[in-house]
């Protein structure tokens, strides 16, 4: 793929156009022409790729907003295919159908044979974005695509997991953290602004609380991801100075940077709480790893009614508005204080959690897959 294509097609309309529509983040929608074409250029040009490596009568399953382009190229190359795609962000119809090239985009979908979401809400809304388009609709099912339970069961007792989460103890007070890429849907900054607040007013007190968070910088390209970063860096320089601990431990610490696995967990076994609170999320596979890898122990999850796992695993979780930071700030307070069925409410997450197995879902799609091409 050439720059100029990678950059127009990827970095403008897959990043800067569909992915806020499809969170519903309007104010955040940018859309030039250029990029409309790239995109479609990129899928002319995987359809016809394919096409070609495609047996007859085959099946093929495209996954993400990257490729919402090619049922209909693929179509016109290839009617024998049965044609699937699974949409692992929200859907947000309503912004859709705001975008210049709506249109289009439904009409490319609605040539798919089957499509997947994670949530019944996203179900819905897409069947909604589809039906002036369509004729007839794909099959939409809907089926969250979770994670790979055995491991983050197994992660439980590894050795390195279990020597990182003694030195996240050693050191005092009530653990919070938060797992996220570092993109403005997860609402990081509304955490730490939350974060603040109960620091302001004194409802925690610093010596006795931290907060740990894991921000992965991604599409470093878009210039609105920098943005992010500086501001959450400037809103944790803020806490700290504001209200130092008198061990010299930060209050709070973000790291800008992929972490292996291993430490993931350490830092998910050491956790009194999780601050899993994005603005709007398809799924968010931190709050399924969280419940699974800590279903043995007391811990307390505030989930953000957007995200996607709050439809499976909300009814044993504290639930809040990601999207308000008062909302998070009471979660949070809440969570600390520690409600009587901490263990209780644990067990029940991590058996809900493990209806969200990644191989699970490949299976039931599989099966649910295997409809008549139109």
């Amino acid at each position: 793929m050439s720059p100029h294509l990678e950059r127009n097609a990827l970095d403008g309309f897959c990043n800067r156009t569909l992915w806020p529509a499809l969170h519903g983040l309007s104010g955040k929608v940018e859309e030039l022409d250029d990029w409309w074409r790239a995109y479609r250029n990129l899928a002319e040009r995987t359809a016809r790729r394919v096409a070609r490596a495609t047996p007859i009568g085959g099946t093929v399953w495209l996954q993400d907003y990257h490729f919402y382009g090619v049922p209909e190229a693929l179509k016109r190359l290839r009617t024998d295919l049965r044609i699937g795609l699974f949409c692992h962000t929200p859907v947000a119809a309503d912004t859709l159908e705001q975008l210049r090239d709506a249109a289009a985009l439904a009409r490319s979908l609605a040539s798919a044979d089957f499509i997947g979401v994670q949530t019944s809400y996203d179900g819905e809304a897409m069947r909604r974005f589809l039906s002036p388009s369509a004729e007839s609709l794909p099959t939409i099912h809907v089926d969250p695509v979770g994670i790979d339970t055995a491991h983050w069961q197994q992660l439980r007792s590894d050795p390195l997991v279990e020597s990182l989460t003694e030195r996240h103890l050693a050191v005092p007070g009530s653990l919070v953290v938060g797992v996220d890429r570092l993109d403005y849907t997860k609402g990081i900054a509304h955490k730490l602004l939350a974060i603040e607040t109960l620091l302001d007013n004194r409802l925690v007190d610093p010596d006795d609380f931290r907060f740990i968070q894991i921000a992965v910088p991604t599409r470093t390209g878009v210039p609105i991801y920098g943005f992010v970063r500086d501001q959450v860096l400037e809103i944790e320089r803020r806490i700290n100075n504001g209200h130092p601990r008198t061990d010299g431990v930060p209050v709070v610490h973000v790291i800008c940077e992929q972490r292996a696995p291993r430490e993931v967990a350490a830092l998910y076994r050491a956790a009194d709480v999780a601050l899993v609170t994005p603005v709007c999320d398809g799924l968010n596979l931190v709050a399924v790893e969280f419940s699974v890898i800590n279903a043995d122990r007391d811990c307390e999850l505030v989930l953000s009614v957007g995200a996607g796992a709050c439809e499976t695993i909300g009814h044993a979780c504290l639930t809040v508005d990601g999207a308000d930071v008062i909302s998070v700030a009471a979660g949070l307070r809440a969570a600390i204080a520690g409600p009587t069925d901490r263990h209780e409410r644990a067990q029940q997450r991590g058996v809900a959690a493990l209806a969200l197995d990644s191989r699970s879902w490949f299976e039931r799609c599989r099966r649910q897959f295997s409809v008549p091409v139109r």
